[in-house]
């Protein structure tokens, strides 16, 4: 446990284990004991009158006293050891209470012991707090710092301030073991001003905290440890920048910069403007937009993204591996090196992969409309066609993919069709395999339409004479009639349709 930092001014004993709010005691405790020190004496009933000769002068009060605890003008430092509420005082004055009950508009504040609750509204106040707090701030340009194991609940109405949520120590440097060990819940809720005068506010998370920031108006939020939630409001631009620690974030409000830390989870309300998120290189994101969303990793070294949309159009530059679950808004999607599985949900989305970018493994959906772009050397891809009336376009993709057909049934609330009507575009780099595999289950009449034939692709119809079915032998006339005869498309029993616009193979594989 860290060393505690002792205030001891004529008597009276304040004691913190913070390094912020100790800091501050430390130089309290100086300058105090260096100006004329009033002490109430016991059984006093009454504050002593204002000071008449020049000061600094500091005011001693021991918790025994019982009486009113108004602040006179004139003393520079108030030294307060009860717990009853505290007022007075002005920019010039500084108070440190054990337990503090405080209102007022003191310069400086800082409290500690078990807990207590402070509303100041000085502009440009300091404050600090080491305990169970209920804060509020209401001038401009403020700065509260807050030591960690201090589940202090701050709200700021003013603008331009700063809350500091220190690390263990004092040190952004202390080990996990001890973070853990004095990790404590500490809620921010910055409001914006009825009069805005000091610019964005700033909120500063570091190691060994555990922060709930609800923002409505501009803020700045530096996270360097911990583990912090932030919840946006209607209000100006929130700038989020994270170097260590995990970050929860629910952006009701959009526009917003979030430039992410190594475990960074995000979550943005429907129907609000596009926020931009920057990934961290190593880092590990996961991503629920339910609106527009720009996500980038420009260096194309974050380790791992798992992708949600929904209904507004999005971007996501390439993490190294990728889960995307498409949204009906669509979106652009680039690939990284390692892996990239897209599930379509029925929106206009496209694909693209570089030189040195793994292959894909692509699922249609009913209405999806997926184009996929890659570089020659990329090999490999497989594309599921799912769901009725989508689309897949593989034209300039890499060569060499398997296509996934399957003829099936499946219950309503799964879609009730595996594959429904479909148009599929092969690669014309070549070299495709689509693989139908009826099932006998009877789906509806549909058309799979098959585009860009190359004479190296290669269609496999499986199961298809399989006596765990109703198909059989006509259907194996069909496709034989099909390969030497003039038509372009092929009709199975099941009602299911294999159509090709342009080039058609010679030759089908079954079984």
């Amino acid at each position: 446990m860290a060393k505690p930092t002792v205030l001891s001014v004529g008597g009276v004993q304040i004691t913190s284990t913070g390094g912020q709010t100790g800091a501050l005691l430390k130089s309290i405790n100086a300058a105090a004991n260096g100006t004329d020190v009033n002490v109430v004496p016991p059984g006093a009933t009454s504050l002593p009158a204002a000071p008449t000769t020049p000061g600094p002068h500091t005011l001693v009060v021991p918790a025994s006293y019982t009486g009113s605890m108004s602040i006179p003008s004139g003393y520079t430092y108030v030294i307060y050891a009860g717990t009853a509420p505290v007022t007075g005082g002005d920019g010039n004055t500084q108070i440190v209470g054990n337990n503090l009950n405080y209102t007022g508009s003191a310069g400086v504040v800082v409290g500690t012991g078990t807990g207590g609750s402070v509303a100041d509204n000085a502009p440009g106040a300091l404050m600090s707090f080491f305990g169970n707090y209920s804060v509020s701030a209401s001038g401009n340009n403020d700065t509260v710092k807050i030591d960690p194991g201090s589940p202090v609940q701050v709200k700021l109405t003013g603008s331009g301030s700063e809350v500091d949520l220190g690390a263990v120590g004092g040190a952004a440097s202390a080990s996990a073991a001890a973070a853990a060990a004095v990790i404590a819940t500490t809620t921010v809720d910055l409001t914006a001003p009825a009069t805005p005068g000091g610019g964005a506010d700033t909120v500063k998370a570091e190691v060994g905290t555990s922060n709930l920031l609800y923002v409505k108006t501009a803020t700045d939020i530096m996270a360097t440890g911990g583990a912090t939630t932030v919840v946006t409001g209607t209000g100006g631009v929130v700038t989020l920048n994270a170097t260590g620690g995990s970050q929860l974030i629910f952006d009701h409000d959009g526009g917003n910069m979030i430039n992410a830390g190594p475990a960074t989870e995000y979550v943005t309300a429907v129907s609000v403007p596009a926020s931009t998120f920057n990934a961290m290189a190593g880092g590990a994101d996961t991503i629920f937009a339910s609106s527009a969303i720009g996500y980038s990793n420009a260096g194309g070294t974050a380790a791992s993204l798992f992708f949600l949309g929904g209904a507004g159009a999005v971007t996501v530059s390439a993490a190294a591996a990728e889960t995307v679950f498409g949204g009906k808004g669509g979106g652009s999607y680039s690939v990284g090196a390692t892996s990239f599985e897209f599930f379509g949900g029925g929106g206009a989305d496209s694909i693209s992969g570089g030189a040195g970018a793994s292959s894909v493994l692509a699922f249609g959906s009913s209405n999806e409309n997926l184009t996929i772009t890659q570089a020659a050397s990329t090999k490999g891809n497989t594309f599921v066609s799912f769901g009725n009336n989508d689309t897949i376009n593989a034209a300039n993709a890499a060569g060499g993919n398997t296509w996934q057909i399957v003829n099936q049934t499946l219950p309503a609330a799964a879609g009730g069709t595996f594959t429904g009507d479909s148009t599929l575009m092969g690669s014309s780099a070549g070299s495709d395999t689509f693989v139908v595999y009826i099932d006998g289950s009877a789906p509806p009449a549909h058309t799979i339409t098959i585009e860009n034939w190359q004479a190296s692709d290669v269609l496999f119809i499986s199961n298809l004479a399989s006596a765990s079915q109703s198909l059989g032998a006509s259907d194996v006339a069909a496709v034989n009639a099909f390969q030497t005869g003039g038509s372009s498309s092929l009709t199975l029993s099941d009602g299911t349709t294999i159509a090709f616009q342009g080039a058609k193979p010679t030759t089908i594989a079954h079984l």
